[in-house]
């Protein structure tokens, strides 16, 4: 009957008789327990006729179709989950990813090798996803990638492949966090961003990834659109907006220029990768390139640059005892580099600030006045060595360092605030910071004088 109404519906669309035969065909819809049909058909009707002589019987037939379809979905829905319950495959995979995320990989292994072969059964993408996972795990890249490209392979001919999206993931992240190689990476990134619909936000996380490997390859005209569209998609956050900003100035820098005697083109290349990451904030992955250059054999002044910014990445993640041991290679084996001044001078600073141990901090900042007294941080150098002198009260080597720091520097802009101001200070043993019992005497007084 149902097919019979639909016939006659499409012959006769400007029929007096059609809002009977719509009335009539969503019921025989449900009598034909085309439910989903006959809840389409029934709002369709009251939509077109709602205050016809049909809308009673009509909002009833839909009611019972709701019903019977939500009744009918449930069931469905049991179904499935009876099914899953006994796929005996589903539970090993279960079994095999839960041993993955505990780190038991012999057990992990030896579940997901359970789909071998297996590439028709319909998890099997997400099992050899966590295949790769694991042989990655004990060490194994070969079997990873193999198993990775083998997932991307079969799902560019049958879609529905599982886990696809994330393999692509993993390779290409192995090829720029492990190899350090963003040539190798960028195609499965940019494979990526194509699998994106088009009326989809961009995936920001992968877009970030996609500039840093631009950046990495020495591309920053192409990585700085990308970095300003993520910028403008967070306008709102000021401290996110500063971070773009960085960015987006490090594709304007021009790339650092290959030296073959210095160092070869491999470890060149991941000393690149890794300014990128540390531009990018990501200090952990960072500071792990850095060393993989070293490992790659830089040398020179590249391998003085490279442990810098790994002591940089290590005092920024909050290891201040790791970034000063790293710093300290900057009396010895880095001492004549170009950037000896330079790490030493961070090394005094992080001692001064976050690590408050002044005393320590200006015998860093003595080290390059001794070291270096005419490189390019000998003037921050004596000075913050004579405002710490300042600070812990240490009035006559305060005053000759101020002194030899105007004799030194004679056009400093700071002339003015050292004559008119520190020095006098410095003559009357006063700092710009009450002692402890200056500020209690100062309460004392104030209470005594009737204030709060």
């Amino acid at each position: 009957a149902s097919a019979r109404y639909a016939a006659w519906l499409g012959d006769y669309p400007n029929s007096k008789l059609r809002e009977r035969a719509s009335a009539q065909y969503a019921s025989a819809l449900w009598s034909a327990n085309r439910f989903a049909d006959a809840v389409r058909e029934g709002e369709a009707f009251l939509a077109a006729y709602p205050k016809g002589p049909f809308r009673k019987p009509v909002q009833e037939t839909l009611d019972r179709a709701r019903a019977d379809l939500k009744s009918q979905q449930d069931r469905a829905r049991q179904v499935a989950e009876r099914k899953k319950d006994t796929d005996p495959l589903r539970q090993t995979l279960e079994r095999a990813e839960a041993s993955l995320g505990k780190k038991r990989y012999t057990d992990a292994l030896n579940g997901f090798l359970q789909f071998q072969n297996r590439q028709t059964h319909p998890l099997w993408g997400r099992a050899w996803h966590g295949y790769g996972q694991t042989a990655m795990a004990l060490g194994d890249t070969g079997k990873a990638l193999n198993a990775w490209e083998e997932v991307i392979r079969r799902a560019a001919s049958f879609p529905n492949t599982l886990c696809a999206t994330e393999c692509r993931h993993a390779r290409a992240g192995y090829f720029f966090e492990e190899l350090a190689e963003p040539a190798k990476a960028l195609p499965d990134y940019l494979a990526l961003r194509d699998r994106v619909p088009p009326k989809k936000r961009p995936d920001r996380a992968l877009e970030q990834r996609i500039g840093l490997v631009l950046l990495a390859l020495g591309r920053g005209g192409e990585a700085k659109p990308v970095f300003e569209a993520l910028k403008k998609a967070e306008a709102a956050d000021p401290v996110r907006a500063l971070h773009w900003d960085r960015l987006i100035a490090s594709c304007d820098s021009p790339p650092p220029v290959f030296v073959a005697a210095d160092t070869s083109r491999r470890a060149f290349a991941v000393r690149v990768a890794a300014d990128a990451l540390f531009a990018a904030e990501q200090w952990k992955l960072a500071e792990k390139t850095y060393r993989k250059a070293l490992d790659a054999d830089i040398k020179g002044n590249d391998a003085a640059w490279c442990e810098m910014q790994r002591a940089r990445c290590l005092a920024n993640a909050g290891d201040h005892r790791g970034a000063l041991t790293v710093y300290d290679g900057f009396k010895g084996k880095y001492r004549k580099s170009a950037w000896a001044s330079d790490a030493l001078l961070r090394a005094g600073v992080l001692c001064a600030g976050p690590m408050g141990n002044s005393k320590k901090a200006a015998r860093y900042f003595r080290d390059i006045l001794e070291l270096c007294p005419d490189g390019r941080r000998a003037e921050s150098a004596l000075l913050h060595l004579a405002t710490l002198t300042w600070w812990d009260r240490e009035w006559q080597e305060a005053d000759r360092l101020h002194r030899e720091f105007l004799r030194k520097y004679p056009e400093t802009p700071l002339k003015e605030e050292f004559e008119m101001f520190r020095l006098p200070l410095i003559a009357k043993r006063k700092t710009p910071f009450l002692t402890s019992e200056e500020a209690a005497s100062r309460e004392r007084s104030g209470k005594d004088n009737g204030n709060p």
